[in-house]
């Protein structure tokens, strides 16, 4: 047996939840499996008692494959299975089994090898490790570097000595490390290159700094004022595509159809997938790139989040004869991981019509207040616990509230890589960023016939170029339309609501009371469809300035213009801090925010608001959300839209 641990630190208790829920409910499929490990499992016991090594590694390779993966498919991954996949093909039938033994993927795990390969086993599996560990390294949250244990039976258990004399010395300790430990899991740049390099605005951030100190901005004032009136809206207020009639039965989605189909065949319309955040709570905090983690096997192998938006424009692009412009908009802690990604996968057959745009606005962190904090965790909803619990909770609440009255409440964070200093500040710069960095200006250089974009967030796996859709935005004229999906019990937050008798999109951390969420039928799922020109026009410039380099100027203050009429939010948030070997720590930062959907909320801008189905506007914004995705038909509705 050789024994080995992959380096990942992963959250297990979204899977322990999986697991517990499947065995109360006792899915038909899933419960043959859990049958299956029972009998397994006392052949497990039968093959170890007889000593038959050969017999233990096909059984428990049978209990991974068929009784454990079938009940839960998330304790799978692409790194434990291109591991295994590997040395099975290298050894052939010296490769006896491989045994997960529940550090989760990635974690720790076990192979049972015929001992005359064994040594030999153990060097490959280390360096195989490694070697993926360089492929995946944005994509999962490697903790330590791979490594494979030497071990050995103890025939005598726990066993003491006296020892006496000369020779009743403690044993000589290693010196403890001096300072701090920082596990360096990528090349970064210092935070004044980075400051540079992405357009931290110095002036800009002191004033929001001093606005939270004063305490003029912070958690409990991101609410609207507790006079002002929200009420749902109604249904025929708005457009609806909840039921996706792609048969065309009715006359207004057969037009809409066709007026879309020959917007796309005029190459009229191009996506924008927001991929500028790291997803904190994909991986609670851990610096992984999301849109390159490896989160779902579908056609017979795993695929990232690029992987399958990029898939569905494939077939798009299929089926209206004409390519799709993709962009990818990134920020500095995302974009070289993206770029690399894509350059392995040859941009997967489609580099000419792939873009990155590339943040020019940058965020820079701070040390939270203890009013944000204490109210922080107000918010959160606990489960009763006992008082034992409690106390712990309270006691580690104290003990941050500390920390952040020693480093300096509402001083810049100055703890940790500098990349994790700073934060990408909300998506509402995600499209002015196209504006500033002239992606959009080279978009349109490669396609002068480009008039609409489809944009939404990387975790939105339903998005796609509907022509019904499209053909609805074009027939509206708005300069933006919003999609919303029919609300369910777990949405929390804000959604589509009349907010003193205007329509708009409301976040949930900008209610004025807590109940008002319940009013609401219709949630935000941030995809939205924009008329180029309407919004160049809005912003104040036209392509001609965007076009030609002597506008920049003109852009930057058309950019600023807008902003200024944008609420900023302060938003705490989970950072992983490795500081030894394999250990870690959590620490929560405040950030300042501007988020896209408040550009609703300008009365002067033309909105439009549209009903999808939940499979469309469902997001993956945490683990565990996957079990429901994979069995509610979404996971069906994202593979029948693409083409890989």
């Amino acid at each position: 047996m050789v024994l080995v641990h992959g380096g990942i630190s992963q959250d297990v208790g979204p899977v322990l939840e999986m697991v517990t829920e499947k065995y109360l409910l006792k899915y038909e499929r899933q419960w043959r499996a859990r049958l299956k490990g029972i009998r397994l499992f006392g052949e497990i016991v039968g093959a170890l008692k007889a000593g038959d090594m050969r017999k233990l590694g096909r059984l428990t390779t049978e209990d991974w494959e068929e009784a454990i993966q079938p009940i839960i498919p998330w304790v799978n991954n692409a790194f434990t299975e291109d591991l295994i996949n590997r040395l099975r093909q290298e050894f052939r039938e010296d490769y006896l089994g491989f045994l997960m033994l529940g550090g989760m993927s990635g974690g720790g795990m076990a192979f049972i090898v015929n001992p005359a390969v064994r040594n030999v086993f153990k060097q490959r599996a280390g360096e195989i490790m490694n070697d993926l560990k360089a492929v995946y390294r944005h994509s999962y949250p490697f903790i330590i570097d791979p490594l494979v244990y030497d071990f050995a039976v103890n025939h005598e258990g726990i066993t003491a000595g006296l020892f006496t004399g000369r020779h009743a010395n403690v044993p000589d300790m290693p010196p403890a490390p001096a300072g701090n430990i920082t596990l360096k899991t990528g090349e970064g740049a210092g935070e004044d290159e980075i400051r540079e390099k992405y357009g931290f605005d110095a002036g800009s951030h002191e004033h929001m700094k001093a606005m939270l100190k004063k305490g003029e901005i912070g958690l409990a004032k991101n609410r609207l004022p507790q006079a002002v009136v929200i009420e749902d809206v109604p249904y025929e207020d708005i457009l609806h595509f909840e039921d996706e009639d792609t048969s065309l039965a009715s006359a207004g989605h057969r037009r809409f159809h066709e007026t879309g189909m020959e917007a796309l065949k005029r190459g009229e319309a191009a996506v924008v997938t927001f991929a500028g955040g790291m997803g904190s709570r994909w991986t609670g905090g851990a610096a992984v790139v999301k849109p390159v983690n490896p989160f779902v096997k579908m056609d017979g192998r795993y695929r990232t989040f690029i992987e399958i938006h990029l898939a569905k424009s494939n077939r798009t692009a299929r089926l209206s004869g004409r390519e799709i412009q993709h962009v990818f908009t990134t920020s500095y802690l995302t974009h070289d991981a993206i770029a690399a990604y894509l350059g392995n996968f040859s941009y997967f057959g489609c580099a000419g019509r792939i873009y990155l745009s590339p943040s020019k606005t940058i965020g820079h962190r701070v040390y939270p207040m203890e009013r944000d904090l204490r109210f922080h965790w107000e918010e959160q909803l606990h489960q009763k616990i006992d008082d034992n619990a409690q106390k712990v909770m309270d006691d580690a609440h104290a003990a941050l509230i500390e920390w952040a009255k020693h480093r300096g409440e509402g001083e810049d964070y100055s703890e940790n890589k500098p990349i994790l200093r700073f934060n990408p500040p909300g998506h509402w710069y995600e499209i002015p960023n196209m504006l500033k960095n002239g992606v959009l200006a080279r978009m349109i250089r490669d396609n002068p016939g480009l008039k609409y974009l489809l944009c939404h967030n990387i975790d939105t796996l339903g998005a796609y170029i509907e022509p019904v859709l499209l053909g609805m935005h074009i027939a509206g004229e708005s300069c933006i339309t919003f999609e919303v999906t029919p609300r369910r019990i777990e949405d929390t937050g804000g959604g589509l609501a009349r907010v003193d008798g205007h329509i708009r999109l409301i976040e949930g951390l900008a209610l004025p009371r807590e109940e008002d969420e319940f009013k609401l039928s219709y949630y935000n799922t941030l995809t939205n469809w924009i008329t180029i020109d309407s919004l160049l026009e809005f912003f104040g410039i036209d392509r001609d300035i965007l076009l030609h380099g002597r506008g920049h100027d003109k852009i930057i203050d058309a950019v600023r213009g807008v902003e200024k009429r944008i609420p900023a939010y302060v938003t705490i948030k989970d950072v992983k801090y490795v500081w030894g070997s394999g250990q870690e720590d959590v620490y929560p930062v405040a950030q300042f925010e501007r988020l896209w959907g408040d550009m609703s909320g300008l009365k002067d801008l033309k909105a439009a608001y549209v009903a999808v189905s939940r499979h469309r506007g469902m997001q993956l914004k945490e683990p565990s959300l996957l079990d429901m995705w994979a069995n509610d038909g979404s996971f069906e509705y994202v593979k029948n839209r693409v083409s890989f």
